[in-house]
C-alpha cells in the first residue's frame, strides 16, 4: 500500500516489509550480531524503501538470507578475514591523490562540489580513513562514503 507512515518515519510499504521479515543492514548486525558493513558486501538487498520525508532510501535484506550465509563456511570465513583485518593497526598510504565531496548552502538549497588534492596521507583504520593534506589539515572519512575516493 503506497503512502507514509509519519508514526515510523518510513513508507508503508517499508513497514509491510518488515512485516515480511526484511529489515534494514543495521537491524540485522544488530540481531545476528555481524557487522553492518559485512551484511552490505556479502548479502543482496532484496528491496529498497523510502525512510523519510526527504525521499532518502534504505536497501532491505532477508534476515534468513544473512542468517544463513553467515552459518556456512564462505561466511564465517569472511567473519574471521574481518577480525583478524581489526586486530591490525591503521594502514598508512603517503602521497595519495584523494577526491571527496563538500556541502554547502542551506538545507533547502543544498549545493556539492568535488574537491582534490594530491600528495596527503591516508591512514585507514577499519572503515575510517584519515586524510592528512600537505597543509597539515587532517580530517577523517568512511570508506563508504558517497564521493570519497583515494588512490596511491
Amino acid at each position: 500500500m503506497a503512502g507514509y507512515n509519519y508514526v515510523q518515519m518510513k513508507s508503508n510499504n517499508a513497514v509491510e516489509a518488515e512485516a515480511d521479515v526484511l529489515f534494514p543492514a543495521s537491524y540485522i548486525s544488530k540481531f545476528i550480531g555481524v557487522p553492518t558493513v559485512l551484511i552490505k558486501e556479502h548479502v543482496y538487498s532484496a528491496e529498497y524503501h523510502h525512510t523519510s520525508g526527504w525521499y532518502n532510501t534504505t536497501d532491505y535484506y532477508d534476515l534468513k538470507e544473512a542468517k544463513e550465509f553467515f552459518l556456512s563456511e564462505e561466511g564465517k570465513t569472511v567473519l574471521t578475514e574481518y577480525k583478524n583485518r581489526e586486530k591490525l593497526g591503521p594502514v598508512i598510504h603517503k602521497n595519495c591523490k584523494v577526491k571527496w565531496l563538500e556541502w554547502t548552502g542551506t538545507r533547502k538549497k543544498r549545493r556539492c562540489h568535488e574537491v582534490e588534492a594530491e600528495g596527503a596521507t591516508v591512514s585507514v583504520k577499519r572503515l575510517t580513513a584519515t586524510i592528512t593534506l600537505r597543509n597539515g589539515d587532517t580530517f577523517t572519512k568512511r570508506l563508504t562514503t558517497r564521493g570519497f575516493e583515494f588512490e596511491n
